[in-house]
């Protein structure tokens, strides 16, 4: 008699451990999260913020700049960017995380990660206003010397699209209208750009650490009044312009090696109206 009850106090016993460990593994994703979000905010470098993680995604606030990754290379990427290893399976459809990026004049861009399920390639969307894109770029050092003079540019409007891919060498089309202001001293002058047309090609160099990339810019149309200088017509200028925005964007990846994590193959649109 006593054996056929230690056999179903056992059976009783595993069925509860089973059906404990399925509710806590269901959870897991959520408790991973009340854990994490008791010591965040937490700054992500100079310019950007995690706020917080969500385990559904419906429940993300939307946000102009959103990365949807799937989720095994989601568990990837965060192993390797923190340093820590992450169990299979915490990372499922649905976790994400939000958090902000700053630029001048204490504007703030939310932005938001999430896993979403056979993602592949990874993607990143962003939508601006161009007050929030003229922020960032100016938090980030556009200024720089275009014909002897200071400039600074104001968008209007951007459109950016994905070309074919070659390889590790990714193809992008601008389309972009706005405005330079070029000072020199006491003097300044606004160029309106009523429309750019470019075509930009980031090529990635495997280093010892991860990914140099390298970006080019080849300016199409210019359609802008350009002030008359000697000797300068519309093609120099498309140059000039071109080797500017190569320059600023050289000296923001100066001694920056992006890491081997990082998604050469990521799929980018962009968009600021």
């Amino acid at each position: 008699m006593d054996r056929p009850r230690r056999r179903r106090g056992c059976l009783i016993a595993l069925a509860i451990a089973a059906i404990l460990t399925i509710a806590f593994w269901l959870l897991l994703p959520r408790v991973i999260c009340l854990v994490a979000n008791a010591s965040l905010p937490h700054e992500l470098g100079p310019q950007a913020t995690l706020l917080a993680l969500e385990p559904a995604a419906h429940r993300l606030p939307s946000a102009p700049i959103v990365l949807q990754v799937d989720p095994t290379l989601m568990r990837r990427i965060a192993s390797e960017a923190s340093g820590r290893w992450i169990p299979p399976g915490v990372i499922r459809h649905g976790l994400g995380a939000v958090g902000t990026l700053r630029g001048e004049g204490n504007i703030a861009v939310p932005w938001q990660v999430v896993a979403i399920n056979e993602v592949s390639p990874p993607r990143l969307s962003v939508s601006l206003t161009p007050e929030q894109a003229d922020a960032l770029l100016a938090s980030n050092g556009s200024t720089g010397k275009l014909a002897g003079m200071d400039v600074r540019p104001r968008l209007t409007s951007v459109e950016l699209s994905a070309l074919p891919d070659d390889g590790l060498t990714r193809h992008f089309r601008i389309e972009a209208s706005g405005a330079l202001r070029l000072s020199s001293g006491t003097l300044s002058l606004t160029i309106p750009i009523h429309r750019l047309s470019s075509e930009v090609t980031v090529s990635f160099t495997s280093a010892e650490s991860g990914w140099e990339p390298i970006i080019h810019l080849h300016i199409d149309v210019l359609e802008a009044p350009l002030p008359p200088i000697p000797g300068v017509d519309s093609g120099t200028w498309r140059r000039m312009l071109g080797a500017w925005v190569e320059d600023r964007i050289a000296d923001q990846l100066a001694s920056r090696t992006l890491p081997a994590w990082f998604p050469t193959d990521l799929r980018l649109s962009m968009v600021v109206r």
